[in-house]
């Protein structure tokens, strides 16, 4: 009877580990609004419970900016960032094969939230940045999946408690090996909502700034003559098309030629053969 007591509560544990938390409450909010930049970072890996008006959200914003001078730009941008508190995620600066200045830079620059709106400011003011071309911003409301994440790993860890409890209480080495398989199991899933508890915390807290450094657009004005030259070629190139068509048209339309000339030749027979009658009706 103490065995199957033991298994059924281990059967019990390992359903209600099962079960997904259902009827979560909300305790007090989060302070987060709408507006960018506002999303309160969160204190620790255990996310806490976020609720009432308080939302949590992530950030995303892209810029293509142009600058006179690629490097430089991209340099003064990744310091920037670090001065703000952030840090580079990826820095590559392409180089075209016929120059060594490099013709475009991208950037991934991870910026805490609540100083985004004045790193974005200075940035956009920078004397290195000549023209911001455009700008993107997203937001991605994850509050739902905060509280989810917290609630399956607080149901996971009291789980776990109960699984210590049974393999202390376990008398045979088959308990024992069942308790321990679960409690790895378990654990195993402890570790992985935490780490994804952890890299949500980490998307809340920053803001991912993708910005991609462009050589400024060159509006070419021609000179006077240039274009004369220009509208010379064309003439040339014109006349020379013209004279391609004349040629294809004629020796295409061969038979139309040769028709031509058959129907010509019969017409002047009969004419001449007329007139030779014309003569000779005159004569008698």
């Amino acid at each position: 009877m103490r065995h199957l007591a033991f298994w059924l509560v281990l059967v019990s544990v390992l359903a209600s580990a099962c079960a997904r938390p259902q009827g979560r409450t909300v305790p007090s909010p989060v302070p987060a609004s709408g507006e960018v930049g506002s999303a309160a970072p969160v204190q620790s890996v255990g996310i806490e419970w976020a609720g009432g008006s308080g939302r949590l959200v992530v950030q995303e914003a892209e810029l293509l900016v142009e600058s006179a001078d690629i490097r430089r730009a991209a340099d003064a941008f990744q310091s920037l960032t670090r001065s703000f508190g952030g840090h580079v995620s990826v820095a590559d600066i392409a180089t075209a094969t016929e120059s060594s200045e490099p013709n475009q830079a991208k950037l991934t620059l991870l910026v805490p939230a609540d100083r985004f709106e004045e790193f974005l400011a200075v940035l956009k003011g920078s004397t290195d940045v000549l023209r911001v071309r455009s700008e993107i911003r997203r937001q991605n409301d994850v509050t739902d999946a905060v509280i989810d994440y917290a609630a399956r790993r607080r149901s996971l860890e009291r789980t776990e408690a109960r699984l210590q409890q049974l393999l202390e209480r376990a008398t045979t080495i088959d308990e024992v090996l069942r308790v321990e398989q679960e409690l790895t199991r378990v654990r195993t899933e402890i570790e992985r909502i935490a780490a994804q508890q952890a890299e949500l915390e980490r998307r809340i807290a920053y803001v991912e700034v993708r910005v991609l450094v462009v050589p400024p657009t060159v509006t070419e004005v021609r000179s006077l003559g240039e274009t004369a030259r220009e509208a010379w070629r064309t003439s040339l190139f014109l006349l020379r098309m013209l004279l391609h068509g004349i040629v294809w048209a004629v020796i295409l339309s061969w038979w139309l030629l040769a028709g031509a000339a058959v129907a010509a030749a019969v017409l002047v027979g009969l004419w001449r053969r007329r007139r030779a009658l014309g003569r000779s009706a005159s004569s008698s």
